[in-house]
């Protein structure tokens, strides 16, 4: 009893809960990045930013490129476990629009057996349009097509990684994927995490895992930052996406360089 009830308390004190009754940790995530020379005060007290990919485990970074009418755009999705994983019963994404928080901690799935318990997820949907009243987006086309992906994007990370919090694994570990030497260097020693190939039928794709420890903030526009482009890509020469080399900006304006596979089976919309 008394471990059910150390549960129950560490989901009820986690941000992930707190949000709906307190004003002050609400206002802590509402932006994604704080700009310099800004900040928030509420009953004479600054309002301390939370960085909520900061408080995942064994994340990973992935990058899809939705199709919105000609219009390029580049979505990054941070997702990973909680620290406090599998001791919580939190779950869902973090979606942002243009900097600020539409949809905090958004249930995509409803998991049975624990499957996606713990597992969370940040991004920045600047192609979705939120409504009037910033508490929600339009239930369009380009919003149904988003939430199918990321509830397979979350289906498919507990499948792969609910071993390391201990539960039993039902499918079988990604299958490593060996680069020849080249200007990136070996994903082993690149010290910005390892690069994977999920060799699943459901959904084919590349990405990099990060450090099991917490991940700089991740989003970023492709507009407004740099694209380091290489040339004689290995992964071209497999035909499933291409490695770049990104400086990643945190939030609070530090960059951090990693190696991301383009998802290759975009979201199609």
């Amino acid at each position: 009893m008394d471990k059910i009830n150390s549960k129950m308390l560490i989901s009820e004190e986690h941000i992930g809960n707190q949000y709906k009754y307190s004003l002050r940790v609400y206002l802590s995530i509402l932006y994604l990045r704080i700009p310099h020379n800004f900040s928030m005060v509420l009953r004479g007290k600054v309002v301390e930013h939370c960085s909520i990919a900061n408080d995942l485990k064994y994340p990973e970074v992935i990058l899809y490129r939705p199709q919105t009418g000609g219009a390029k755009e580049e979505v990054i999705t941070t997702i990973g476990f909680l620290k406090q994983a599998p001791y919580v019963y939190i779950h869902g994404f973090n979606v942002y629009h243009k900097n600020r928080l539409i949809l905090p901690f958004w249930h995509v799935v409803s998991y049975s057996d624990s499957r996606g318990r713990g597992v969370v997820g940040i991004l920045e949907a600047n192609f979705v349009e939120p409504t009037h009243n910033k508490q929600d987006f339009e239930r369009t086309s380009l919003f149904q097509k988003l939430e199918t992906r990321l509830k397979e994007m979350t289906w498919e990370y507990w499948d792969f990684h609910c071993g390391l919090i201990g539960y039993q694994v039902k499918k079988k570990v990604r299958a490593r994927l060996s680069l020849p030497d080249s200007s990136y260097g070996s994903p082993e020693n690149t010290g910005h995490g390892s690069v994977s190939m999920n060799n699943s039928s459901s959904s084919g794709r590349a990405v990099v895992r990060l450090p099991a420890g917490p991940v700089q903030n991740s989003q970023f526009s492709s507009q407004q930052h740099g694209i380091r482009r290489k040339q004689d890509d290995p992964l071209s020469a497999l035909g499933k996406g291409r490695r770049q080399a990104r400086q990643v900006p945190d939030v609070t304006g530090h960059s951090m360089e990693v190696q991301v596979v383009l998802d290759f089976y975009a979201l199609k919309i």
